[in-house]
């Protein structure tokens, strides 16, 4: 088991309560007063206050922003090591690495697509999607 809670003093409670009331978020007020953040929810849920929880929010949105940006990133690299790789097996048909080119080139296809997906339209189509349908000349969504 953990260490005994130390009781806090009603004086420091009401200096919480008053942080929480200013809109002070959890973890800079448990910094502040040197408590842990499940004191300081605690304390909240004592004199029925909400803690804000709005730079939270706006950070996890920013995050996925990032992200998405990120994969984007990643799938372009992908998608260029793909067309180098196809090329050089194009190059090299008739010789054994050819082989491993193909086999480059199939593993960075499927990383593009794969990347690829976390990013779709309205429809739950992908770019990698829409490209594909505008080469078969038949809209996926249609297809199915």
């Amino acid at each position: 088991m953990g260490t005994p809670r130390k009781p806090i003093s009603p004086a420091k409670r009401k200096r919480i309560a008053d942080d929480i009331r200013a809109g002070k978020g959890r973890n800079q007020i448990a910094r502040d007063h040197d408590v842990g953040a499940g004191t300081v929810t605690r304390i909240a849920q004592e004199h029925g206050l909400a803690l804000d929880r709005s730079m939270t929010k706006e950070a996890t949105q920013a995050a996925v922003i990032d992200h998405a940006a990120r994969r984007a990133a990643l799938a372009e690299a992908q998608l260029a090591l793909a067309e180098a790789a196809t090329k050089h097996a194009a190059n090299l048909i008739q010789t054994a690495s050819a082989r491993e080119a193909s086999l480059v080139a199939a593993i960075s296809i499927d990383k593009y697509a794969k990347l690829d997906r976390y990013d779709s339209d309205t429809q739950n189509l992908s770019a990698f999607d829409d490209f594909i349908s505008s080469i078969v000349g038949t809209h996926i969504a249609e297809a199915s």
